[in-house]
């Protein structure tokens, strides 16, 4: 949703609220709650569109901000190590580029 919410900065629309996919026998509708979690809803068909929207909107993600959330040990442990290993990857090319 970040890369949505830069490119839609080229039409100074503001910030976007809700992703919306209309499939043949439904909807895919998503949703950035904070910075760390996205709604995601899988509707059928024949669901009334504005109301979801206005559910989504006005309720659903405030219930849901107040769930707390927090980075789960291993994915911490696991990002540390990719910058770890970015950054002595990092390190061997700049050391490579002046040998």
């Amino acid at each position: 949703m970040q890369f949505s919410n830069h490119k839609i900065d080229i039409f100074n629309l503001g910030d976007l609220e809700h992703f919306f996919i209309k499939c043949h026998d439904g909807y895919i509708v998503l949703s950035q709650i904070d910075n760390v979690r996205i709604l995601l809803a899988i509707l059928a068909p024949d669901v009334k569109m504005g109301l979801i929207f206005l559910e989504i909107k006005k309720g659903l993600i405030e219930k849901i901000k107040k769930i707390p959330y927090s980075i789960p040990s291993s994915k911490i442990i696991l990002e540390n190590r990719l910058n770890e290993l970015e950054n002595e990857f990092i390190g061997r090319i700049y050391y490579y580029s002046y040998v």
